[in-house]
């Protein structure tokens, strides 16, 4: 069973997410992982909103960091996305 929190993003205002990743079995032994994302949304109209995104991850250097399918050079990586959303 997993302890992860669905969080979801309010119409207006700020999400953030901080993960504390750790997994102690045999394939990722002595991984440490940090990560914090955030997201604003601003409605424009009421079908109609822009957001901006980012994510920080940190590891402890047993393996890169990777948000996704970019992986890092080396143990630090962050991202961050703009759009618009709409909604029919």
């Amino acid at each position: 069973m997993s302890n992860a929190v669905k969080l979801t993003s309010p119409p207006h205002g700020i999400l953030v997410q901080p993960t504390p990743i750790r997994n102690d079995n045999a394939f990722l032994k002595n991984v440490a992982i940090n990560q914090a994302a955030v997201q604003l949304t601003h409605a424009l109209f009421k079908t109609t909103a822009v957001y901006l995104a980012g994510v920080f991850q940190r590891t402890n250097g047993a393996y890169p960091a990777e948000i996704g399918t970019a992986a890092a050079a080396g143990k630090i990586q962050s991202v961050a996305a703009a759009g618009m959303q709409l909604r029919f």
